[in-house]
């Protein structure tokens, strides 16, 4: 016996009467929304949850000129993240972001980027406060000469190894001895009688340095990206394990110029390193296997 509706809420639906409106011979109810639309439903979609509307909680909320935390809701853009439509919105320290309107009402994103930096400014200086002190500190083949802390995303250690190079490491690196040279070291693991060198030197192949984008890169550039739901470019680098990030820029020419900067302090004295002393003495353990094995002949 089919049960009678009439009168039932079902969201914002209240059943009115039955119609004729048969589908498949199922049967089909008039409802009437609480926007004062009506809705054509079957039995089963609305004992079932699958429809609640006529569709009006479909509609797009209209948010312009309400704040959510330092950002203020301008306009609706064409862009979409997803399915969700971007909004303009203006952050208090003067700066355009882009943000869902659900993400801001739902308070995952409350300014351009300014509060993150803010945080991350803090925790630095907490950092900076707390940190232990490695200067003048003899670590393996390292000598600790100073602390960084501008220009890096977090705090570096200037060190001279043994061999003359200089290397940039974290606290991290130091306090649980995983580098104790700049690479040199690692040279002299290799015997005389393989005289092969691995691609991969100190975790890091120097050929993937140099390589173009991949293809899944949409910006043109290694190691900038576009932030849809902020709708800024984000410009970072990864060296040995470790991803630096190199803040957010409204311009991707500002991205590209943070990475590139970032590739001569961080790439440029490996690079070096490599090429003159890695390859050479590479080339040398060679020649010392082609000569031990002409003496054996």
């Amino acid at each position: 016996m089919r049960k009678d509706l009439t009168g039932m809420r079902f969201g914002r639906l209240v059943v009115v009467k039955p119609t004729e409106n048969g589908r498949g011979g199922r049967f089909v109810w008039e409802c009437v929304c609480d926007c004062g639309g009506t809705k054509l439903a079957q039995s089963n979609d609305l004992t079932r949850g699958k429809i609640k509307s006529c569709g009006c909680s479909r509609t797009r909320i209209d948010i312009a000129g309400m704040r959510f935390g330092r950002l203020t809701a301008i306009k609706p853009t064409e862009r979409k993240c997803g399915s969700h439509v971007l909004w303009e919105c203006l952050c208090d320290c003067g700066q355009y972001a882009y943000a869902a309107s659900s993400n801001l009402r739902r308070g995952q994103t409350r300014s351009c980027g300014c509060l993150r930096d803010e945080v991350f400014a803090k925790q630095k200086e907490r950092q900076l406060k707390n940190a232990r002190d490695f200067t003048g500190q003899k670590i393996g083949r390292l000598q600790v000469v100073e602390k960084i802390t501008q220009g890096q995303p977090s705090l570096m250690w200037r060190c001279v190894c043994d061999c003359g190079n200089t290397v940039l490491l974290s606290a991290a690196q130091l306090r649980n001895h995983h580098r104790k040279s700049c690479g040199c070291a690692n040279i002299e693991h290799i015997t005389p009688d393989s005289g092969v060198l691995s691609k991969n030197v100190r975790g890091t192949e120097p050929r993937n340095l140099n390589n173009k984008p991949s293809k899944k890169n949409t910006s043109g550039v290694r190691g900038v990206c576009f932030s849809k739901t902020r709708g800024v470019w984000r410009a970072y680098i990864s060296f040995q394990g470790v991803t630096h990030n190199l803040g957010s820029y409204k311009n991707i020419d500002d991205a590209a110029a943070a990475r590139a900067e970032a590739e001569k302090q961080i790439f440029g004295p490996f690079l070096e390193w490599y090429e003159n002393v890695w390859l050479k003495k590479s080339k040398q353990a060679q020649d010392n296997v082609q000569e031990g094995e002409r003496r054996g002949q």
